[in-house]
């Protein structure tokens, strides 16, 4: 049942949320942004849950007839704002959902509450069709825009929302979250928090799903193989890993992840990785000068915004992989 107390980390969020509503001062529009599977939709149920609760003592009870409703996604004034298509919030989607229904007076509450996810699918076109909504919104609506990726957003519209930045907790929570939930991690611990990076929803995908853990085995071993990889072996690797094509994300996540640690290594911090793979981050870091993983670091974060936009996978993929290579000239890797 979501409710703050059940959401790890990010104090900062929960605290401005939590006090906005002991203060009756909750505002007409939210945007919650960040990874994937860092908690976006607790936080927003949890916030309506709270906003809606019934109770005069400590809100949500979670015993309320709103309570029970907004947990069970049944509440007639907490409305999930759907989109028709799987990979675009169109203007229709926006004014079936979102500009018609929210000049209807709330049901039986005080508030009426928007939860608009995927937020990174609204196009141009539907972000203009909802701009006069958010700047001119009854007084009773409040709007929850949950996105992972806040750059697609027009200037007007984010001006007008209260940006919440969702961020990775630390790995305890992690595995606490986890251990609660009745997830069994012994002898994972070490991989489970390498592949989550502070994610508790990509640690679960990891530990529910045997894609992902032939998918991170399969990483590892390219990683490890790049030292003594000629460029027979770059092609394989590239083949190997588009395999994965609609994981790239988080496949350069992981890259971004293990070179971290070798920085980290070589700069003496302990970094907790067992048999091959810490054998193998030992190695690369006497590999590399500092320069060089410095540079990584940077042309893998120029890789993950050219995802945005179309390129050629195979060939920006092998390029990458040649330029992580030793002693490959990082200092201009040219891609």
């Amino acid at each position: 049942m979501p409710d703050f107390s059940k959401v790890y980390g990010n104090r900062l969020v929960l605290n401005n949320l939590k006090n906005a509503v002991a203060y009756n001062r909750v505002a007409h529009c939210y945007m919650f942004w960040g990874q994937d599977g860092l908690g976006k939709r607790m936080v927003a149920k949890a916030f309506a849950k709270t906003i809606q609760c019934e109770s005069e003592g400590e809100r949500p009870c979670g015993m309320c007839a709103s309570c029970k409703q907004v947990e069970n996604e049944n509440h007639p004034d907490v409305i999930y704002v759907k989109h028709e298509k799987p990979s675009v919030f169109g203007v229709d989607d926006i004014r079936v959902g979102l500009n018609r229904s929210i000049v209807i007076k709330p049901y039986k509450s005080e508030k009426k509450i928007y939860i608009l996810e995927d937020g990174e699918l609204l196009n141009a076109q539907a972000q203009n069709a909802m701009l006069k909504t958010i700047e001119e919104p009854p007084a009773y609506a409040v709007i929850l825009i949950l996105t992972s990726n806040r750059e697609v957003f027009l200037p007007t519209i984010l001006s007008r929302c209260v940006e919440l930045a969702m961020q990775p907790v630390r790995d305890g929570d992690v595995i606490k979250f986890l251990t609660e939930r009745g997830f069994q991690i012994d002898g994972k611990k070490n991989e489970v928090l390498r592949f989550a990076g502070g994610n508790i929803g990509r640690a679960i995908h990891f530990l529910e799903d045997e894609n992902y853990q032939k998918m991170v085995q399969d990483i590892q071993e390219v990683l490890c193989g790049l030292s003594a990889a000629g460029s027979g072996d770059i092609k394989e690797y590239v083949e190997r890993l588009l395999v994965y094509k609609e994981q790239m994300p988080l496949i350069l996540e992981q890259f971004r992840l293990w070179f971290r640690d070798v920085f980290l290594y070589k700069m003496g911090a302990s970094v907790e990785y067992g048999g091959e793979a810490g054998r193998f981050v030992r190695e690369q870091a006497s590999h590399y000068q500092y320069e060089d993983l410095s540079v990584i670091l940077k042309e893998i974060e120029k890789f993950q915004a050219r995802l945005k936009v179309n390129v050629n996978m195979e060939l920006s993929m092998e390029v990458l992989l040649f330029a992580l290579k030793p002693g490959t000239g990082l200092q201009n890797p040219g891609i």
